[in-house]
């Protein structure tokens, strides 16, 4: 990495973060404070599926709005087309990972908002209205969330090359991939990935954890009463509607975009001209060559996700587990740390620590070599924090008072934890799992240079089938990886509703 490619990168990333930020976190907390705060339309409905987006990863994101815009799309703009466009490559990478980030920031603020005061809520609505409500007390109180959702959207610009290596735009983590992929890493590739992506993460971070609610406490708050909706009155309709186009926008457009992609032939005339159009046939055969013509990678994505959840899973339960037992607050702030560094290592640099550990460590080469322990591993770096919050807030569900009481009957670990934990909340342990599978099926960065011969999974070879424009196998793939979303959207809302 020489001086000017540095230079180049930090540009960049300057760049798509302030775009990244500037696009997100406004409409985010427009469609937040819409869909929870007020009376608007659907609300429960457009939040769903704005919901299903949280985990469809950044790889699927640039396929499906690829295949309406990229080469074979409907407007040219894909790796192909963008090479030698620096601004137009900044615009595609600027606008995926603002996508990417909006329903995230969306279910972050969503907390937010239940995090409260009602009697300041309603003097406000007394003296101006809902206009002084919004401007008075909730935007003042969301402060902390907004910096959350905010940190939340420069995780993937700074630890990501994904979108990134699609559209050739030189950033950051971009840069470190290239310089361990390509064998010319140097220490001040990882001098830069730890002061400049790692560092800064990690600082804003562990500053958010002190302005934030605990888990047991936000659930508390969130038991006690739904926040009171506020009443647009004749505004009703307008915001409505503005709110479904934008929901549509995010989650609808890239969706449909995959299925008339996946959908669409191109059939010779008896004249000898080419007709294109768009039939189920070509959707249904497009689904079936893609669970035949790669069984392989998902048969190994379902390994690795699997191994992974529950991996990450376990780890975090122990934690919590240990915290509890220890009975300091020590352990949970070093856990809290421990996870904060996880997030906000590169993915790139996970590989490289994976690697040199494998390599170095006596009887551990072989399975680096044979095994996907080694990628396992490396995914921990984005599961265990994710799991780490999870444990959390299942148990911050539990009744404290029944947790005392089973304390001062002695009842032995074992039955404590089996009735007043594992029976009440044993589907969230399931949707935990699902949560984390799921990530983990999507995620890309950290296990690239990891996997070993012979093993692809469905990210790889999609990362790799993104780089020459969207066909149908692509869409395909894209679709599965949306169905997943949905999927986990659907679990998390019927456990929302109590049926699971």
């Amino acid at each position: 990495m020489s001086w000017a490619e540095l230079y180049t990168a930090i540009f960049n990333t300057l760049v798509v973060a302030t775009g990244v930020l500037f696009i997100s976190i406004p409409i985010a907390t427009g469609l937040s404070i819409a869909m929870v705060r007020t009376n608007m339309f659907g609300a429960r409905w457009a939040w769903f599926i704005l919901f299903s987006q949280w985990v469809v990863p950044l790889y699927a994101l640039v396929g499906a709005w690829s295949a309406g815009f990229g080469t074979q799309g409907w407007w040219p703009l894909s790796p192909v087309t963008l090479a030698g466009k620096p601004a137009a490559g900044l615009a595609a990478v600027i606008f995926v990972h603002a996508m990417s980030a909006i329903p995230s920031n969306v279910f972050i603020l969503t907390l937010g908002l239940y995090w409260t005061r009602r009697s300041r809520e309603e003097l406000a609505l007394v003296d101006g209205g809902n206009r002084n409500v919004v401007r008075r007390v909730l935007l003042p109180e969301l402060r902390g969330w907004l910096a959350a959702a905010a940190l939340w959207s420069l995780v993937p610009v700074l630890t990501e090359m994904v979108v990134t290596n699609l559209f050739q735009v030189p950033t950051l983590p971009e840069q470190v991939y290239l310089d361990i992929s390509l064998g010319t890493d140097t220490p001040r590739t990882y001098l830069v990935s730890i002061l400049l992506c790692t560092l800064p993460l990690l600082l804003v971070a562990w500053w958010l954890r002190r302005q934030l609610p605990e888990l047991s406490s936000l659930a508390t708050q969130m038991a006690q009463h739904a926040p009171r909706p506020l009443q647009l009155r004749s505004w009703r309709l307008p915001i409505s509607l503005i709110v479904w186009v934008t929901v549509a926008g995010i989650v609808v457009v890239p969706t449909c975009n995959l299925l008339i992609k996946a959908g669409w032939e191109s059939m010779l005339q008896p004249s000898g001209g080419l007709t294109h159009r768009w039939t189920f046939q070509r959707l249904l055969k497009t689904a079936i060559e893609t669970t035949t013509l790669f069984t392989n990678e998902f048969q190994w994505t379902a390994t690795l996700a699997l191994a992974s959840s529950i991996s990450a899973l376990f780890l975090a339960s122990g934690m919590r587990w240990w915290v509890y037992w220890s009975g300091r607050a020590g352990w949970r702030h070093f856990f809290n740390f421990l996870c904060l560094i996880l997030i906000a290592l590169p993915g790139p640099l996970v590989a490289t620590l994976m690697t040199w550990l494998f390599l170095n460590v006596p009887g551990l080469g072989w399975c680096y070599d044979n095994t996907l322990l080694a990628p396992i591993v490396a995914q921990q770096s984005r599961l265990l924090p994710l799991g780490w919050l999870l444990v959390g807030g299942i148990l911050s569900t539990v009744s404290q008072s029944a947790w005392e009481l089973g304390q001062v009957d002695q009842l032995s670990a074992w039955l404590r934890w089996r009735t007043l934990i594992w029976r009440p909340t044993r589907g969230l342990w399931l949707l935990a799992w699902l949560i984390l599978a799921a990530t983990s099926a999507g995620e890309l960065s950290t296990h690239l240079l990891l996997l070993p011969p012979g093993v692809t999974t469905v990210a790889q070879r999609l990362f790799e089938l993104l780089h020459f424009g969207m066909r149908y196998q692509d869409s395909g793939l894209c679709l599965a990886m949306v169905a997943i979303g949905w999927l986990v959207a659907i679990v998390v809302w019927k456990t929302r509703e109590g049926r699971v």
